[in-house]
This record gives structure tokens, C-alpha cells and sequence, in this order.
């Protein structure tokens, strides 16, 4: 009986972003710290939500709540209080096989971008005759053969 085809197995490393299949109670990405065997150390750094939706912690004033679109952090806007709420960080063992690498969907993103640039810059060298469809094919393969 054949074995069914395998996916490739996702590369991690240090400081690569990542996602965890299956988890809803993230918000944001975490950070890989260390990759052992087939776990890897995962920082996570949440934005830490108000008691009660909408109002300040410190001042109990509703309504001006306000993410710093510098850090991402939740603060008190009204005048005189400016509490910020501040961030819940945490670090998780969890198994490779339940990551997403972030970072590798991203650069695959924009080598994808890159190669549609490249090919069409051949298609317009080709159409002004500088250089023959032949060329211009090898040098398609040659980067998509690369790219896989």
C-alpha cells in the first residue's frame, strides 16, 4: 500500500512569528524563543483588556479607551488619569506540528510578488526583442524550479 503524499515539514526558527492552530484565545502572534526537538518556546505578549468592557480600571471612567497605535496598549484617554492598562506576557512549550510560521508565509508572499515582477519584465524584454522566447522560458523555469 502506498504512503499518501507528505506535506513539507514547516522550518522554525529564533524569532520567527507564529500562529497556533486551533487556538481562539489569541490575539495576536507569538515569538518563537528557542526550537528543541519538535517543541518550540513560544513568547507571547497579549494586550491586557479592562475589567469591564470599555471603562478604565483606574479612573472607572466609560468611553475613553483608546490602543496606543504606538505599542498596541489599551489606555485611559480622560484628562488627568492616562492609565494604561498594560500587557500580559507569557511564555508556552507548544509542539512544532501545531505552529504556523508567520515569517515563512510572509516571505513566500513576497517572492511570489518578486517572481510575477520578474517574469513580466521578461514577457516586455521578450516583446521589444531583446531577448528570444526560448531564453526567456529557461530563465521561467529556472525560477520556478528554484522557488519549489
Amino acid at each position: 500500500m502506498k504512503d499518501a503524499p507528505r506535506m513539507p515539514k514547516q522550518v522554525f526558527k529564533v524569532d520567527d512569528l507564529v500562529d497556533v492552530k486551533d487556538r481562539n484565545d489569541l490575539t495576536h502572534y507569538g515569538k518563537i524563543k528557542k526550537v528543541m526537538n519538535d517543541n518550540a518556546l513560544v513568547h507571547f505578549k497579549l494586550t491586557r483588556e479592562p475589567k469591564q468592557y470599555n471603562v478604565c480600571d483606574s479612573c472607572g471612567w466609560p468611553g475613553f479607551l483608546s490602543e496606543s497605535g504606538n505599542t498596541g496598549e489599551i489606555e485611559c484617554m480622560k484628562s488627568g488619569c492616562g492609565h494604561g492598562h498594560g500587557f500580559e506576557e507569557r511564555e508556552e512549550l507548544i509542539s512544532l506540528e501545531k505552529l504556523i510560521n508567520m515569517t515563512a508565509l510572509k516571505e513566500k508572499e513576497k517572492m511570489n510578488v518578486t517572481l510575477k515582477d520578474i517574469i513580466t519584465g521578461l514577457c516586455e524584454a521578450e516583446a521589444g526583442g531583446y531577448i528570444t522566447a526560448k531564453t526567456k522560458e529557461r530563465i521561467v523555469n529556472l525560477l520556478r524550479y528554484r522557488e519549489s
